[in-house]
C-alpha cells in the first residue's frame, strides 16, 4: 500500500497584460473631400478602396512578446451594439481579406464613401491568445472616416479699402500729380476670413471689354 501525502494548495499569479493596439491604414484614406458642384468624391473608394488592419503588441512585467499574431477581428459600422446588429459582413462595400492577395489577414476593405454630413467610426476588436494562459484575448480600436465638403458657391472675394478719398489740395502728394490708395483682397468661407497662407490672388484689368493681367509696365499700379 503507497505512502499518501497531505495535500497542499498552490494559487498561481498571473502579471496584467499591458496591450498597445492602433488601427493602421494600409491604403486609401479614412479622409475624403466632396465636391458639391461635381458631386464627386476625392478619393473616390469606388476605384480607391480604403484598407485598414488591426495591429496589436503585448507585455507584461517580465516579457515583451511584441506583435501577436491575431485569431480573428471583428469590424463594425460605429460602435459595436447589442447582438452584433451593426457587425460588418462581406458585400458591396466590405470584404474581409482571407490573407490572399498580398493583403494582411483580416484586413478590412471598405468602399463605400463617407458622406459629409455623417462621419463614420470604424471598430475592430482585435482577438488574440494569451502566450501565459491560453486564453483568449480581445483588444477594440477604432478609426475615423470623414468627408471635407468643397462647395465654391460658400466663398466670396471682398475688397478692403477706403471707398472715398479726401484729398487736401495745399498738400502736395507723394508723387506729384498722383494720389496713392492701397486696396487689400480678402476671401471668405461663409462669414471666416481664409488666412492668406491658404488664399492666393492675382489682380486683373478690363481693358476694351476683356481682362488682362498686371504687369510692371502699368503705370501707377504696384502689386505686393
Amino acid at each position: 500500500m503507497g505512502i499518501k501525502s497531505n495535500k497542499q494548495q498552490g494559487r498561481i499569479y498571473v502579471s496584467p497584460l499591458s496591450i498597445q493596439g492602433e488601427i493602421i491604414v494600409l491604403s486609401g484614406s479614412p479622409v475624403q473631400t466632396y465636391d458639391k458642384q461635381l458631386r464627386e468624391y476625392s478619393p473616390d473608394r469606388t476605384l480607391t478602396p480604403l484598407v485598414i488592419v488591426p495591429k496589436v503588441s503585448a507585455f507584461d512585467e517580465k516579457t515583451v512578446f511584441g506583435e501577436m499574431e491575431l485569431t480573428g477581428v471583428e469590424w463594425f459600422d460605429g460602435a459595436p451594439r447589442d447582438k452584433s446588429a451593426n457587425r460588418i459582413v462581406e458585400g458591396e462595400y466590405y470584404s474581409i481579406s482571407d490573407g490572399s492577395g498580398g493583403v494582411p489577414k483580416y484586413a478590412l476593405t471598405i468602399r463605400k464613401n463617407t458622406p459629409p454630413e455623417k462621419p463614420v467610426e470604424y471598430f475592430g476588436i482585435a482577438i488574440f491568445t494569451d502566450p501565459r494562459t491560453n486564453r483568449e484575448v480581445r483588444c477594440e480600436r477604432s478609426v475615423k472616416s470623414y468627408a471635407h465638403l468643397y462647395d465654391n458657391k460658400a466663398y466670396s472675394l471682398r475688397l478692403k479699402g477706403d471707398s472715398v478719398m479726401v484729398t487736401d489740395p495745399l498738400r502736395l502728394a507723394d508723387r506729384s500729380g498722383y494720389w496713392d490708395r492701397e486696396i487689400e483682397p480678402q476671401l471668405y468661407t461663409g462669414t471666416e476670413p481664409v488666412d492668406d497662407e491658404h488664399a492666393a490672388y492675382f489682380w486683373d484689368i478690363l481693358e476694351n471689354g476683356a481682362y488682362r493681367p498686371v504687369t510692371p509696365d502699368d503705370p501707377g499700379i504696384v502689386c505686393h
